[in-house]
């Protein structure tokens, strides 16, 4: 009996240190849970405040991206229209060039054209200067010959032949009579006739000048038997002798040397 009350109280002691010693493992366990909690609260705690950093720093990355994309567009758009206008420059700088170009050509030629004008000016002007001369020596010669002979004598110069009274010479070269002045209803008409023709330059020399009363710019008609050939227009002007224009709606190769030309000088 003695001897199984021992064995007992000696489980008894076993298990009451197994029991001690499984309590203290679970309140150690227990206190290392609770530290590994604690610790895992705080790591998750630092989680969430390092997750709201950055869903806050996403969305500023969201802002600033937006801002970026905007930005772009507004960059985009400035260089289209920087490419426009620099493309409207340029053709606006071709454009002046061409434009440059074709003045520079027309200064050229109107450079050229008006060398060639003053050359033939002067052309024109040593021929109508020698026909003044030859025309006054002619009528100079015609005076004293008429002196002496009683006004029947013809003279030749080229192809001008004056004659008085419009006789025709043995010659046969064409009369040209002294200008004639007549008062008529219209008024004072003057009549002459063509010199010279110059068909190179649509001029013709007539046999009026300042002594006729001709002034520069009138306007003469040039007439054959009775038919209207066209006018011409006074440019230069000398004491017995006048240069004008063949006008442009007149045929010029119509006109001869010897046709007659008529202008009304003043009113009635």
């Amino acid at each position: 009996m003695r001897s199984s009350g021992k064995v007992n109280v000696l489980i008894l002691g076993i298990l009451a240190g197994v029991c001690a010693v499984v309590a203290g493992i679970t309140l150690f366990l227990e206190e290392q849970e609770r530290h590994q909690r604690i610790r895992l609260e705080g790591q998750v705690a630092q989680l969430r405040t390092a997750n709201q950093q950055l869903e806050s720093d996403l969305q500023q990355t969201k802002e600033a991206k937006q801002r970026a994309e905007a930005d772009l567009v507004a960059v985009q758009e400035e260089a289209r229209h920087l490419a426009e206008q620099l493309a409207e420059i340029r053709t606006s700088s071709d454009q002046l060039h061409d434009a440059l170009s074709q003045r520079e050509q027309t200064i050229a030629d109107l450079k050229k054209a008006l060398s060639q004008l003053q050359a033939d000016r002067e052309q024109f002007s040593q021929r109508l200067s020698q026909l003044q001369e030859q025309l006054v020596h002619l009528q100079r010669e015609k005076s004293t010959l008429q002196t002496k002979g009683g006004g029947g004598t013809t003279i030749e110069l080229e192809k001008v032949i004056v004659g008085p009274g419009g006789q025709t010479p043995p010659t046969g070269g064409t009369v040209i009579p002294t200008p004639a002045q007549e008062v008529t209803a219209e008024g004072t008409v003057l009549t002459g006739r063509i010199l010279v023709v110059n068909r190179e330059y649509d001029f013709v020399v007539m046999n009026v000048g300042k002594a006729s009363g001709v002034q520069l710019g009138d306007e003469f008609d040039v007439v054959r038997g009775g038919q209207s050939l066209g006018r011409v227009k006074v440019e230069k002007l000398y004491e017995a002798l006048a240069a004008a224009a063949i006008l442009p709606e007149t045929n010029e190769d119509s006109i001869r040397e010897g046709d007659t030309v008529r202008v009304v000088i003043s009113g009635s």
